[in-house]
């Protein structure tokens, strides 16, 4: 399935400033961007990315679902980040 991702200028929920969410019943991601530093940008989609993988796979992590993403965004874009040459030809 596709998720396209949509760029939001303002913070995505009413109650408390959001960077990004997954909008599973129409399959899109929403990043916001206004004000916010694109590393911050590129965390967060990978983060909203992996709530995406465990949802399809069926990964149960529990209460520390966000602390298990959050983490695996992070690491992930430090890999990346660091090591710009993974995906060159």
């Amino acid at each position: 399935m596709d998720y396209p991702i949509l760029a939001s200028p303002q913070g995505l929920a009413a109650e408390e400033f959001v960077f990004g969410l997954v909008e599973f019943e129409k399959a899109r991601i929403r990043i916001t961007t206004e004000g916010v530093d694109e590393q911050i940008q590129k965390i967060t989609l990978l983060h909203e990315v992996f709530h995406i993988i465990l949802d399809n796979f069926g990964i149960d992590t529990g209460e520390n679902e966000e602390f298990v993403v959050d983490s695996l965004a992070r690491g992930m874009y430090q890999i990346l980040e660091d090591n710009p040459e993974l995906f060159e030809n």
